[in-house]
């Protein structure tokens, strides 16, 4: 009888363990894309705010400009505004460049980033470098990018 209740409790033990680690191998992707998503919104916003920005100097000086410093003294924009939220005070990837348009025309170019790595540490690093990877594989940057002029 002793051992009969014993095995019981083991089992009955087992069967919590197990249907903890299921819970878990379910919740942790969702959560991952919740807070994935989450953060985009928050990083999207502030990508657009650094494009207005850029788009108000290119209506005053004629091109892009790929210095937040610039920005920054031209009051177009805050200081921290060059951050990207949730990475520990690194900065977005902004570059300025000019294309030949086909009737001679130069058009000035702006894009705005911040990669998967950045914006998302503090997740699960498997899922960040399989998300790197898929977009790699694709040809795609590997993050969230806005351009302005094209």
């Amino acid at each position: 009888m002793k051992l009969n209740l014993h095995n019981n409790v083991l089992l009955a033990a087992c069967v919590i363990v197990l249907a903890v680690l299921c819970f878990m191998s379910v919740d942790r992707p969702l959560s991952f894309s919740n807070e994935q998503k989450q953060r985009e919104k928050v990083v999207e916003r502030q990508m657009e705010k650094i494009v207005r920005a850029e788009q108000q100097y290119r209506r005053r000086k004629g091109v892009y400009t790929r210095s937040f410093d610039v920005l920054t003294a031209e009051g177009l924009l805050d200081k921290d505004d060059r951050y990207v939220p949730f990475s520990k005070k690194q900065c977005f990837e902004l570059d300025a460049t000019a294309e030949v348009g086909k009737s001679g025309k130069t058009i000035p170019q702006l894009t705005c980033g911040t990669r998967y790595t950045v914006y998302l540490q503090g997740l699960d690093e498997d899922k960040i470098n399989e998300l790197s990877n898929q977009a790699a594989a694709m040809g795609n940057y590997p993050g969230i990018q806005m351009t302005a002029g094209r």
